[in-house]
């Protein structure tokens, strides 16, 4: 086990063997506030967000993310916790696209009829390199790097990317870096399932500030009818904070695509915050913020069967908040250029959760 730690703020970086995948060596990396007691852990296993601990408000610092304890539970109990999502985000219908007069076909993964967050095996079943790990102003610096091969998925080009995580005291931020050889399409997200008042009970009570002003309707599958809204009829506020049991109440369980409000296309890298989640019960507080156009919102509406830390979620155990691109953007003409990567071009996309106790 090899430990490194911050000589100002006393931030801690714990590596250690967690199992073998694929004949590789799988690598669990811990990270801890040594004075809040806050800790996140992140596994080069599909660079996934394993567990997140927050202090609440009385100092009691437990699990606020859903994950797993062995590695091998993650491809064991699905639904993506934690999980980068390749290479598209969401559901691409018909599991189709057209890219550069080519047609594409999919792998169906959702409903017999669409591929979901990217095929069969997705980013969050890869072992990624990790190439960088380092203590530097009180900010722990996980690189991991992964290379998808042309027609990995049937996706086109060599795409390598890079999954950057940023861990400071309360504070969780990661970039997605990534270049193609050859025109292909791209909208990565984090797939991580939140519940800020613990992993024991549902997410009815916690309370919602979105900041967007337009969203998108579903059919019965999930998929985007090509209809935008206003949230003129929704109950969804970005001046106040909503319990997200009367959201159910009026808008029923969420899957959909949000347009968030600050998005600036002409300086696609400019951070703006999206949403703020909230526990009355613990007193934490997640503000999100990110470069993304997009907030996909998921509230856990199909987790009975998912098991997390050995125990079974229920539906509604956790509320996904996952900044991205629209989804299916690649058969939406109007939205097609957001998802296409070139080889001259840089795919680039920040997130950042910072988490705070509200008394």
């Amino acid at each position: 086990m090899e430990i490194k730690y911050d000589q100002v703020k006393f931030m801690k970086l714990t590596k250690k063997n967690w199992g073998m995948v694929k004949d590789q060596e799988i690598e669990l990396l811990t990270i801890t506030d040594l004075e809040s007691g806050f800790e996140v852990r992140i596994s080069n296993y599909g660079a996934t967000l394993v567990s997140v601990k927050v202090p609440d408000r009385d100092g009691k610092v437990s699990d606020i993310a859903f994950g797993q304890n062995r590695v091998e539970d993650f491809k064991k109990h699905g639904a993506y916790l934690g999980a980068v999502v390749r290479q598209v985000a969401n559901r691409i219908a018909n599991g189709k696209f057209t890219l550069e007069g080519k047609d594409y076909s999919l792998f169906i993964n959702n409903n017999n009829k669409h591929c979901l967050h990217g095929g069969h095996e997705g980013f969050n079943n890869k072992i990624w390199k990790l190439v960088k790990d380092d203590i530097i102003n009180d900010t722990v610096k996980l690189e991991f790097q992964y290379t998808s091969p042309d027609g990995e998925e049937n996706f086109p080009g060599t795409l390598t990317i890079s999954t950057i995580f940023y861990i400071s005291p309360m504070k969780i931020a990661w970039e997605f870096i990534a270049t193609t050889d050859k025109t292909t399409i791209i909208n990565i997200t984090n797939h991580a399932y939140w519940n800020l008042s613990g992993l024991d009970t549902v997410i009815d009570n916690l309370e919602l500030k979105l900041f967007a002003d337009q969203y998108c309707p579903v059919d019965e599958d999930g998929l985007l009818t090509g209809v935008i809204l206003t949230m003129d009829e929704t109950p969804f506020s970005s001046s106040e904070f909503i319990n997200i049991s009367r959201i159910f109440k009026d808008f029923g369980d969420v899957d959909n695509n949000f347009f968030i409000t600050d998005y600036n296309v002409n300086n696609p890298q400019q951070l703006h915050k999206c949403a703020e989640l909230y526990s009355k019960k613990t007193g934490r507080l997640m503000t999100v913020k990110t470069t993304e156009p997009c907030i996909q919102i998921y509230t856990g509406n199909f987790m009975e069967g998912v098991f997390s830390f050995g125990k079974e979620c229920k539906k509604h155990s956790g509320i996904c908040l996952e900044t991205q691109r629209i989804p299916n953007a690649i058969n939406m003409p109007e939205f097609a250029d957001s998802v296409i990567l070139k080889p001259e071009q840089i795919y680039y996309h920040k997130t950042i959760h910072t988490f705070s106790i509200v008394e």
